[in-house]
């Protein structure tokens, strides 16, 4: 009969050694995959927030020159509007929703040209004085107070947004 010698080499890997690569490859691709998920989901939530303030900052300036170019304004707090008057029966309303905001303009004998803006979620828009003309200082201030459970993402680290405020100080008719 044919013993196996005990000193000669075996060759090759077992089925055992072969399961424990596999699985431990799998586990590191699983590490991986749900660490670049998280990154692309915090990188997009970035760039939202990015866009979102560039929006709100180019909005501001437009109702800056929009307050300079008014005779009269007037704030609504309960319907979140702000209706400017012109010189020429002119009427230029903003409307303040949930994540967008209305800019309605309406020249007399025409009919109205509205155009929407994205605005961060959760915006308080406050208005001092709530009534100006002509040479009167507006102050209007928007404040983002914006709780985790508004927040539409689950990742920690993006949910903790600190509050601010942005404030926009124009005369009217100036």
């Amino acid at each position: 009969m044919n013993q196996p010698n005990p000193n000669r080499h075996r060759r090759g890997t077992s089925l055992i050694e072969c399961l424990t690569i596999i699985a431990a490859g799998a586990m590191l691709t699983g590490v991986v995959v749900s660490g670049m998920a998280s990154l692309m989901r915090y990188d997009r939530h970035t760039n939202q927030r990015t866009v979102e303030r560039n929006q709100l900052h180019q909005f501001a300036a437009t109702l800056r020159n929009d307050l300079h170019g008014a005779s009269a304004c007037r704030f609504d707090p309960d319907s979140q509007s702000l209706t400017l008057t012109g010189d020429k029966g002119e009427t230029l309303e903003y409307r303040w929703h949930a994540k967008t905001c209305e800019r309605i303009v309406q020249q007399p004998n025409t009919t109205a040209q509205t155009t929407r803006m994205r605005l961060p979620a959760a915006l308080k828009f406050t208005c001092d004085p709530v009534d100006a003309h002509s040479g009167d200082l507006v102050r209007l201030r928007i404040t983002n107070r914006a709780t985790p459970e508004e927040s539409e993402t689950n990742t920690p680290a993006i949910r903790q947004t600190p509050p601010w405020d942005l404030e926009i100080v124009a005369t009217v008719g100036r």
